[in-house]
């Protein structure tokens, strides 16, 4: 896992082992705030993805090599 993965799993472990719930993603989020952490989420709903997706260009290009990108889309998005 990547430094940022092993921080989530690591924080959300040590808040369920203090007696708190994560049942989904709004509990993951409040735990990461409740500790602290340097690490910041935020949910994107559905209808934001529509919105970004309709505010793209139709000639844009997908990106050759993904895999290569996606450490990066944590950080920025």
């Amino acid at each position: 896992a990547d430094g940022i993965g092993v921080v989530i799993k690591r924080t959300a472990d040590g808040y369920v082992n203090q007696g708190g719930d994560v049942t989904g993603s709004d509990d993951l989020i409040m735990a990461l705030e409740s500790k602290g952490t340097s690490v910041k989420l935020m949910k994107i709903t559905e209808h934001q993805i529509k919105e970004i997706e309709d505010d793209l260009p139709v000639s844009l290009k997908p990106i050759a090599k993904p895999c290569r990108y996606t450490r990066y889309s944590a950080l920025y998005f």
